[in-house]
């Protein structure tokens, strides 16, 4: 079982928080790890080879961009690489990412342009954005 939080931070100012533990275990140990990144509304995907696909907006950057990381051992100490920049919408809030992948290996993350129609023609859009394992190498 994995879980990701920011107790008390919904903007993501402060560093995420990973927690693990074996819900197999009849009274399991719950591990803590304080993550070097700022993450604001993530989201967390179990791949098809057993890897997490963790996007978040960067509550570390005003714009609150969003980014990715594919995390190898996700019931471990995760290793983070360097995160992966999926879009920026150059706005507050480009942030509330959800995944999927699809059965060729693709993700698709969505955002949303919240830009007005005045802004952008594409104000008030869902964006579907492409990516692949080697996007997170």
């Amino acid at each position: 079982m994995v879980r990701s939080d920011v107790i008390g931070d919904p903007h993501g100012r402060l560093p995420s928080i990973h927690y693990w533990w074996r819900a197999y275990e009849t009274n399991p140990t719950i591990y803590k790890q304080t993550l070097n990144i700022k993450a604001s509304s993530h989201h967390l995907l179990k791949t098809s080879d057993g890897k997490v696909l963790l996007t978040y907006g960067d509550g570390a950057i005003t714009t609150r961009p969003t980014k990715g990381l594919l995390i190898s051992n996700p019931a471990d100490v995760w290793n983070l690489g360097t995160p992966t920049p999926i879009y920026d919408l150059g706005t507050e809030d480009s942030a509330n990412p959800s995944s999927i992948e699809m059965p060729n290996g693709t993700f698709y993350t969505t955002g949303i342009n919240t830009k007005t129609r005045a802004e952008s023609p594409y104000g008030g859009t869902l964006w579907l954005i492409s990516s692949t394992r080697a996007d997170y190498q």
